[in-house]
């Protein structure tokens, strides 16, 4: 090729990353300090799971650095069912103390907000904490929606908010957390306090609880457990035709200890040979099995499936989360979501190779490959990426970036972003501004 074919082609490759939004034109100004938001920095996915990185797979062969892949990445098209998705937190919600019509209009300005900017599907947290936003068979009010855990509104909030979904064209997916019912915090507890006269008494006496250094929790190991879970993950279904359950990465307590030692000793009288580890993954396996079995049987079509920390081996000795499994043999999940909360330059866990390696776990023609990605590091310093904690502040390109990379995963079939505040900071900083103006240019353009 001539040098002037080269020269062309190459402000051709340009002029396309520009208006993909997708360029290498995310530097920011020489000032450090310019455009950084003040927001929240939330530690979801992060901490010890991005202190050591997973080596049983090959590093990813994707190597955005390189002009040839991002030509690549410029012209990958968008599958034609791409999940675009948002996690919407019991900390987003913002519903506390609000009358019927106050939580219409604040459900509304939610998922018009979602549809506008491109989303087809919210996530939307609606048991946190062993409670309910809706009135449950299974579980007490959560003080989130009046103040006061156990106290009826008089309404229901999961019906506004599903009727507002469907108005506007809007897949919702129920977020629930499966074991939690409530943790420590500096100064306190979340919930503040368990309803006097709820369920929380009854779950104690029929040893389903764990107290630990960290809060309480429910016994993976007990039976009784697992049949909770599934019964208000279908009550959701059965009462409100969701198009989804999903999971976060919450499971094993990291302080749990010794607190299933009672079961796991009965287990090994009764000839069972599998180490405590291997057993405890057998417990969240056999209660993802009968939430998907219950899920379906309530109805056939509504998915379910789980958001893992990013980290591979720490979910597999440390959350006792056999994801591996979970993507490669039908009947657990339908999709996995790894929370993969990296920059590309991330000392220990890079994107690239992060997104490769859960994409090798995800084998089953029927499970999916969504991936989660961090809205909220936009601008922000990222302690754990070491060498790299500075890229979120020094480039607006990432998320747009990791998209187009993730879409040229095996089993890919969408992403996630975390979270609803983020994406729609009302005071943003340049980079996340900039950010998020290249996510919603992507999605228009398909």
């Amino acid at each position: 090729m001539k040098l002037s074919e080269i020269r062309i082609c190459a402000v051709l490759l340009s002029v396309l990353l520009v208006l993909s939004g997708c360029g290498t034109l995310g530097q920011i100004p020489s000032s450090p300090d310019e455009g950084i938001s003040s927001g929240t920095t939330w530690p979801i996915g992060a901490g010890g799971d991005e202190q050591s990185i997973d080596t049983q797979f090959p590093q990813s062969a994707l190597l955005t650095s390189s002009a040839a892949s991002q030509e690549d990445q410029a012209t990958q098209a968008a599958p034609s069912q791409e999940l675009r998705g948002i996690w919407i937190s019991y900390t987003n919600l913002q519903i506390k103390g609000l009358d019927q019509n106050g939580t219409k209009a604040r459900m509304d300005e939610i998922m018009a907000n979602a549809k506008n900017f491109g989303f087809n599907a919210v996530f939307l947290q609606v048991r946190p904490y062993a409670d309910a936003i809706y009135p449950s068979d299974y579980f007490p009010w959560s003080d989130l929606v009046t103040g006061e855990q156990g106290k009826d509104p008089g309404f229901d909030p999961l019906t506004i908010a599903v009727e507002s979904a469907r108005a506007n064209g809007l897949a919702i997916h129920a977020w629930i957390n499966p074991y939690r019912i409530q943790v420590n915090i500096e100064g306190g507890t979340q919930p503040p306090a368990l309803a006097s006269e709820g369920p929380y008494n009854q779950w104690v006496q029929d040893g389903l609880v764990v107290e630990l250094p960290s809060g309480r929790y429910f016994n993976p190991a007990m039976d009784g457990v697992k049949q909770l879970i599934a019964n208000g993950a279908a009550e959701i279904v059965q009462k409100y035709g969701v198009d989804g359950i999903h999971f976060d990465d919450y499971f094993y307590p990291d302080d749990f200890g010794e607190s299933d030692a009672a079961q796991y000793e009965a287990y090994q009288q009764g000839g069972g040979d599998l180490s405590r580890d291997d057993w405890r993954r057998q417990q969240v396996n056999d209660m993802v099995k009968l939430v998907h079995d219950t899920v379906k049987a309530a109805k056939s079509d509504c998915l379910f499936g789980i958001s893992p920390a990013g980290n591979i081996d720490n979910n597999y000795a440390a959350k006792f989360v056999d994801a591996a499994k979970w993507g490669s043999e039908e009947g657990y999940v339908d999709y996995l979501c790894p929370q993969l909360y990296y920059g590309f330059q991330n000392s220990s866990m890079p994107f690239e190779q992060m997104a490769d390696q859960w994409s090798k776990l995800v084998t089953s023609p029927n499970v999916k490959l969504y991936i989660g990605l961090a809205a909220y590091k936009t601008g922000e310093e990222d302690i754990y990426a070491k060498e790299g904690k500075e890229e979120w502040q020094q480039n607006s390109d990432i998320l747009c970036r990791e998209i187009e990379a993730s879409r040229q995963l095996a089993g890919y079939g969408g992403m996630i972003l975390f979270h609803y505040d983020a994406v729609f900071d009302p005071a943003p900083g340049e980079i996340r501004k900039q950010e998020m103006e290249s996510v919603k240019a992507l999605f228009a353009q398909q």
